[in-house]
């Protein structure tokens, strides 16, 4: 497997104690993944799928490590996760661990006789945990008490985390294509050093606690529940875990995924009929909306919407007719004011669109580009990000100068497609067009075919012919190198010519490059 990085250590130990109890046990499970992780993405969704089905006697906890790669979630918490890792010794993602000891092993061999077995076992403590928030939704409060259901005389310690159930990215926040991730730690109360419980317990002994949390780097609060667990700090052994659903808001809305739409990613026309779709977020029926709209950082405009959508429920909400101005324009949209009340969720309450608006006739030919100018894309040209992860950017890795365009396959996941648009160019009054560049790429093995194509389009990106088609070997300049490649000699590029003759005569002609992900490494 490709640029991976996976834990395969098998620990099992089965924890007994002497007395016998009524109390049924609710199993706990942690796992350390990371947005970034090629084998996280492989193994999670079965992984989850599993705790899903058995959510009446499992619960989990989700600490997003900040290696092999960028994760915005182990950004919110480091110090608290990087505890954890230390605790269980952690040297690879994913892994998981069940009732602290019971189970150490790749998310990959988690399967329903892990659960069986650990649910057999009966627990020495009931835990009742139940959670709520302030007025304005700016704090959590969580209350509990933990009760020995048997004399028990080993040290315990109560742990107790936040955690945000479901995060809906609308791209992958990270390298490996998951945009949605279950049971992320957000907090840990009051500190990832919990709680000292008594050392010795008498059968029906009680022992409540409370905490209180100021929300931060939360992306849903109605998303926000909570997690308790009591071990033996000695063994690790987890004796009993609760969980506390989440709670959701009244009066809530949130813009999909589906983000701003009756817009083209480069527009011939000077003025659009935007529209967008918002989703009842909230428990209640959801009667009305304000929406701020923008142009380019403008004065922002008011609009609004009525109806009556049931909790979520979708609808489409359209704005009114927006004049544009040629060049690079972005509209920014806010949504407000949920059933006329002050809006206590706000993360996915925005949308913005960034395009193109061109004039009626392309530029006069001949177009050169070296790339070697630090502005990028250069004036005129366009970059189309659908997934907003990475995509084109400048290199100082050039043929014949200090520049090109890079595209980082070796970063990004397969089946991915980014755009580089050329400026629009007129071809009337020619007779004979070529487009000529080098590229430079090497595959990362036989069986990484990334590809590179030219298309042409004359109806403003309605309808594209590709004229130019390499993957793979066909593509590759190079040998394979399974490390990032960069070209550092002209030997390593090679020099291509297009012929265009096919659009001659036509006054607004758009050349893009397309770029499309197989996973394998850097092309220029």
């Amino acid at each position: 497997m490709k640029k991976s990085i996976t834990l395969f250590a098998v620990l099992a130990i089965a924890i007994n104690f002497s007395a016998n109890s009524q109390t049924t046990r609710m199993i706990m499970v942690e796992e350390f993944t990371n947005a970034s992780c090629p084998p996280c993405a492989t193994y999670n969704p079965g992984f989850n799928a599993i705790l899903n089905a058995n959510s009446t006697n499992v619960v989990a906890v989700k600490y997003q490590v900040n290696w092999p790669g960028v994760d915005p979630m182990n950004a919110h918490n480091p110090t608290e996760v990087a505890s954890m890792v230390s605790l269980y010794g952690v040297n690879g993602v994913p892994d998981a661990v069940i009732d602290g000891n019971v189970w150490h092993n790749n998310p990959g061999n988690f399967n329903q006789s892990v659960i069986n077995n650990r649910a057999s076992v009966p627990s020495p403590f009931s835990i009742s945990l139940s959670h709520s928030f302030n007025n304005d939704y700016s704090e959590i409060n969580v209350s509990g008490v933990v009760t020995a259901a048997q004399s028990f005389s080993t040290g315990t310690i109560l742990r107790v985390a936040v955690i945000e159930r479901d995060i809906h990215f609308c791209s992958p926040p990270g390298t490996n294509g998951e945009t949605h991730f279950e049971g992320v730690m957000k907090k840990m109360l009051p500190n990832q050093a919990g709680t000292t419980m008594p050392a010795t317990w008498t059968n029906g002994q009680t022992e409540p606690f409370n905490f209180t949390w100021s929300l931060a780097n939360v992306y849903d609060k109605t998303s926000l529940a909570v997690v308790a667990w009591i071990l033996n700090p000695s063994t690790k052994e987890v004796h009993q875990a609760a969980y506390s659903a989440p709670l959701g808001i009244p009066d809530d809305a949130r813009i999909t995924c589906m983000g701003i739409s009756g817009i083209g990613t480069v527009n011939c026309n000077t003025s659009i009929n935007p529209s967008f779709e918002v989703k009842n977020n909230g428990l209640n029926t959801l009667s009305s909306l304000n929406i701020s709209y923008a142009l380019n950082g403008g004065t922002p405009n008011i609009s609004s919407w009525s109806g009556s959508l049931a909790p979520g429920a979708t609808t489409i909400v359209s704005l009114p007719s927006i004049a544009l101005t040629v060049g690079s324009n972005t509209l920014a949209v806010n949504i407000l004011d949920p059933n006329g009340t002050t809006d206590f969720n706000t993360y996915y309450d925005n949308a913005s669109r960034t395009f193109s608006v061109v004039p009626p006739t392309g530029a006069a030919i001949p177009l050169v580009q070296d790339f070697t100018a630090l502005v990028f894309p250069p004036a005129g040209w366009f970059v189309d990000n659908p997934d907003h992860g990475i995509t084109w950017i400048r290199s100082n890795a050039g043929f014949q100068n200090v520049g090109s365009a890079r595209i980082g396959f070796y970063n990004i996941s397969s089946g991915n497609i980014d755009d580089m648009w050329l400026e629009a160019q007129d071809f009337t009054g020619q007779t004979a067009i070529n487009l000529d560049f080098d590229v430079a790429y090497a595959q990362y093995s036989a069986s990484y075919n990334d590809r590179i194509q030219v298309q042409v389009s004359t109806d403003c990106g309605a309808n594209w012919a590709t004229v130019w088609n390499k993957a793979g070997s066909a593509l590759a300049t190079v040998p394979p190198q399974t490390g990032a490649f960069t070209p550092n000699s002209p030997a390593q590029w090679r020099h291509e010519t297009v012929s265009l003759n096919n659009f001659i005569g036509q006054p607004l002609v758009f050349i893009r490059f397309r770029a499309i992900s197989a996973y394998g490494n850097n092309a220029y």
